[in-house]
């Protein structure tokens, strides 16, 4: 028997539903501009969205996903400093609390115990065009109504300067020695030499015909805050020339890109339109469409292009993040809960995640999860925000531990005056660096201090270069079974033993670490170095390799690569 052809409706801004179309009769309506932007259009027995939304995306593709979009609404689903729109907290740490982008506060009361809210879900599962959907892996039982105080308080204010991340390359037609040569600089984190590189191009020696080179030319000008109205003239000359589509769009992404940093106007929403009539796919400009939408308050809208994201860059912990946010301001709890476990899931070393997610759960009156989440970002790898940045374009907050510092101390409040005392010091020191007097705070901590305030000691003298002898005697503080602090004091104690000359100790302290998280970037680039030395060079390479395989942008991996 023939599978019935999907019909479509719409329901314009009017109320008045019309159809039903089938898929050809709505492809030339939406051709000719017959519906508005506004008005909304759903396959049968399917969910609404907007006309604009479906405008960038294939049909086909949308009838696949929309089983998605309707279980995740009806049955539910600070960084490391570098870009503008920094997280921005009242004068008092009472405000630190991130502040979800709605106006009306709902009860909610959770039916779990607390203890399961400390349990991350099991890695989600996507679907799309025959793969898999991501599906609730917790359901909340939602008694009375829904309660939650503000989260993170964040003003979206910029600075006169935007920057961002540091890692990949807007796509060019021209895959030019010269420009290879750019985005390797970019991917090492080099970028202000990669600027000048470009800059030297630009005004000493670029052929009359050559465009590509401009798009990170002008990407480069405003993440490092050198010039955004030589970057904005740039951009919008080739918006307007005959470059090829690819670099028109990307163009029109960095235009967005601006006026999304600096709150200017729709926030870059046309702008990011247009690269997804050139390029319907763009990751980025689907990430930034939803930003500009939740900017403009139209939740429903920016948890769209939020999924949309979702599809082509599953494991984009920013875009988990964004939809939390986006949930959490339709009131959709349960799926907001789940959004932010999941970008603590898809990289479990990015203290941002776990910030988020903490204030979370102080939000909906969870002070004790909230605690243990921060404890576990404690144990955490704390350098690796930095060392993997997201792709160039996503539009990105920097890591700012003024902030980190004032969420941990909102969310530990009501907690252990110890734990909040060694946190708050712990996160000065990493600011202020290993010669600051933080250190030696956490070593006087340590002298009486539980399991995690002698590991962090331990990684303050390793910092400093700390004689043998010293490091002899912390190790000697330190119980064999290191698992209840996590793989990090497992790493730290190695190099540890590797500094005093216990080789064989180090391997399998390494070999311990790689166990309890074997896709840890620091883990495996620990045991890399330590394979290295021990001159099993093949060894190592193949662990680079594994390494990069899990964490592309991680930049230490990637000069450690060039080696072979």
């Amino acid at each position: 028997m023939a599978k019935p052809k999907t019909t479509w409706m719409v329901r314009t801004r009017m109320g008045e539903i019309l159809g039903p179309y089938v898929q050809t009769q709505l492809l030339e309506e939406l051709n000719k501009n017959v519906f508005s932007p506004d008005d909304e259009i759903a396959p049968s027995q399917g969910a609404w969205i907007s006309a604009q939304a479906l405008l960038h995306r294939d049909t086909d593709e949308f009838t696949q996903t929309m089983t998605k979009s309707r279980a995740v609404t009806e049955s539910v689903s600070v960084t490391p400093t570098a870009t503008t729109g920094a997280h921005s907290f009242s004068g008092t740490q009472s405000n630190a609390a991130l502040k979800l982008v709605t106006e009306e506060p709902q009860p909610y009361t959770p039916t779990l115990q607390q203890q399961a809210a400390q349990n991350f879900p099991q890695r989600p599962v996507y679907k799309s065009a025959g793969r898999n959907i991501v599906r609730p892996l917790i359901v909340l039982v939602v008694a009375g109504s829904l309660v939650w105080v503000a989260l993170f308080r964040r003003s979206e204010q910029v600075a006169d300067m935007p920057t961002a991340s540091r890692q990949s390359l807007p796509p060019v037609t021209t895959e030019s020695p010269f420009l290879r040569e750019v985005q390797q600089l970019i991917k090492l984190g080099r970028r202000k030499a990669a600027l000048d590189k470009l800059r030297t191009y630009h005004q000493k020696r670029k052929p009359s015909n050559d465009l590509a080179y401009q798009v990170p030319y002008a990407a480069l000008l405003i993440t490092e805050g050198e010039s955004i109205p030589r970057a904005k003239k740039l951009l919008e000359q080739l918006v307007d020339s005959k470059a090829a589509p690819n670099i028109r769009a990307e163009a029109n992404l960095w235009l967005g890109y601006i006026k999304l940093s600096q709150d200017i106007g729709d926030f870059g929403a046309n702008h990011f339109q247009e690269t997804l009539q050139i390029d319907p796919k763009n990751a980025a400009a689907r990430f930034n469409l939803g930003r500009a939408y939740l900017k403009q308050e139209k939740y429903k809208k920016a948890l769209e292009y939020f999924q949309f994201a979702e599809l082509e860059a599953p494991d984009m912990w920013l875009i988990h993040i964004y939809k939390g946010r986006a949930r959490a301001a339709l009131s959709d709890m349960q799926e907001a809960r789940f959004a932010f476990m999941t970008a603590v899931q898809t990289a479990e070393d990015r203290w941002l995640n776990y910030i988020y997610f903490s204030l979370f759960l102080v939000g909906i009156r969870e002070p004790l999860a909230a605690q243990n989440t921060l404890q576990k970002m404690l144990a955490r790898d704390p350098h690796y925000e930095i060392n993997s940045p997201p792709p160039l374009g996503f539009y990105q907050e920097p890591i700012n531990y003024d902030e980190y510092e004032g969420a941990f101390m909102e969310v530990m409040k009501s907690g252990s005056r110890k734990l909040q005392q060694l946190g708050k010091t712990y996160i000065s020191y990493l600011k202020n660096g290993p010669n600051s007097p933080d250190g030696e705070k956490l070593l006087r901590m340590a002298d009486k201090g539980d399991l995690t305030s002698r590991v962090l000691a331990l990684k303050v003298q390793l910092d400093n270069n700390a004689p043998p002898g010293q490091l002899s005697k912390a190790l000697l503080s330190l119980p064999a079974n290191l698992s209840e602090f996590g793989y990090y004091a497992y790493l730290l104690r190695g190099e540890a033993e590797l500094r005093v000359g216990r080789i064989q100790e180090a391997e399998e302290d390494f070999k311990r670490a790689l166990l309890l998280e074997p896709k840890s970037a620091i883990g495996r680039l620990t045991y890399a170095s330590f394979l290295k030395r021990t001159n099993h060079v093949e060894e190592a390479e193949n662990e680079i390799r594994n390494l990069l395989n899990f964490h592309p942008n991680y930049i230490p991996a990637l000069e450690e690569s060039l080696n072979f």
